[in-house]
């Protein structure tokens, strides 16, 4: 198999020293995971963070091989993980699911190092990690309105501003106006602050294309995403507005494989993505430094 690796460097007065980070979104119970658990170890980051649906709310067939997974990744690499809406979701269609997620997690906190932030914070050396999410019921399933998440935000968003943080935020779509600019209704919250976000599944737009439409008007736009949404924007890619950046990752599953035969097929067509992020002390800047296509053993 392949992996698709992401490469940026960030730099800001408020960071100390050199960090580098590995952004993890969307495996939804993939057994890719596994396959690329030895390229992460390899990489040696200084740290892992997985910003949401680390399990799916239909097909959780291979949940035991995920929960190996991050137990022996976190026993390597300290491992952060906040929740996405597969992991929270208890209704699909109005009809009860039984995700078994809440034991999934539980079993990570107890008997895992893997750190589970959920709307809280911890420190990891001269860094703030954070997350920030709402209910599964009250904003994914009614469409994302911006509106409801920014006064959400506002509201209980409450930043330390000594130190650069990390927010982990399963949805970007919040974060966005309709511009592709970061809202300025949030902008004093989110100073000196790298958010990490998955959910949009790169708009199933493969990477060759991603990079070739870099510096066009349709930068960012997906084919197809969560919740039925075609031609969106900000799908994947970058934003950054002063001392805040936003990196949309495509994750490491395009297209849940309990959509059967055709989900198979786009995962196998558009390999899993990581991004590497370096971390270094200086002036407000975002640069991407491309991406490179590893062939993985399996």
């Amino acid at each position: 198999m392949k992996l698709i690796e992401k490469n940026y460097k960030i730099t800001n007065p408020k960071i100390v020293g050199s960090t580098k980070i590995i952004s993890i979104t969307d495996i939804h119970s993939n057994y890719y995971l596994i396959n690329i658990v030895k390229e992460l170890i390899n990489i040696n980051p200084s740290l892992i963070i997985i910003s949401g649906d680390t399990i799916d709310s239909i097909d959780n067939s291979n949940n035991n091989l995920i929960f190996d997974a991050l137990k022996y990744l976190s026993n390597s690499i300290p491992t952060f993980i906040s929740y996405g809406n597969h992991d929270t979701v208890k209704f699909i269609e109005k009809k009860e699911v039984d995700t078994h997620n809440e034991e999934f997690f539980n079993k990570l906190k107890t008997q895992t190092n893997c750190i589970i932030i959920n709307n809280d914070c911890e420190q990891f050396k001269n860094l703030i990690i954070r997350s920030f999410n709402l209910p599964t019921d009250s904003w994914y399933q009614i469409g994302e309105p911006k509106d409801m998440f920014i006064e959400k935000f506002n509201n209980n968003y409450h930043p330390d501003n000594s130190k650069y943080t990390i927010l982990s935020s399963h949805s970007p779509n919040g974060y966005i106006n309709n511009q592709g600019k970061i809202n300025e209704k949030l902008h004093d919250l989110l100073l000196d602050t790298l958010i990490l976000s998955g959910h949009n599944h790169g708009g199933l737009v493969p990477i060759q294309i991603q990079n070739l439409l870099k510096n066009t008007p349709l930068n960012g736009i997906g084919l197809a995403g969560p919740y039925f949404k075609i031609f969106f924007k900000n799908a994947y890619g970058y934003f950054n507005d002063e001392s805040t950046n936003l990196i949309i990752s495509s994750g490491v599953t395009k297209w849940s494989d309990c959509n059967g035969a055709l989900g198979k097929l786009v995962n196998k067509v558009l390999p899993p993505e990581i991004e590497i992020i370096d971390l270094e002390n200086g002036k407000n800047e975002i640069d991407y430094n491309g991406y490179k296509t590893k062939k993985l053993t399996k």
